[in-house]
């Protein structure tokens, strides 16, 4: 009688344990995919304006430095909003 017990707990607890495919996971999918879009794009967008800015620095033309961040805030801006949204669809367990 005891081990019919205990069979139907380990087989309950089996049961508890498999998770079946569901839509959380694609959401958690996409969400990694949107974070990692998100990195890149924050990445070469800082990458690029560092770039243009030293080199104006060293033109000594700082006339430009308002070109080169009218471009590359509202990118940051894009980036850091596709990384928020893939944080918000991949939330941590």
């Amino acid at each position: 009688m005891r081990a019919v017990k205990l069979r139907k707990r380990t087989r309950m607890s089996n049961a508890e344990n498999e998770k079946p495919s569901s839509s959380g996971e694609l959401g958690r999918l996409i969400g990694l995919i949107l974070i990692v879009i998100g990195v890149i794009w924050l990445v070469t967008t800082g990458l690029c304006s560092a770039v243009f800015a030293v080199g104006l620095f060293d033109n000594g033309n700082l006339n430009d430095l308002g070109v080169v961040l009218t471009i590359g805030v509202p990118s940051a801006l894009i980036g850091g909003v596709i990384y928020a949204i893939g944080r918000w669809l991949r939330p941590k367990i």
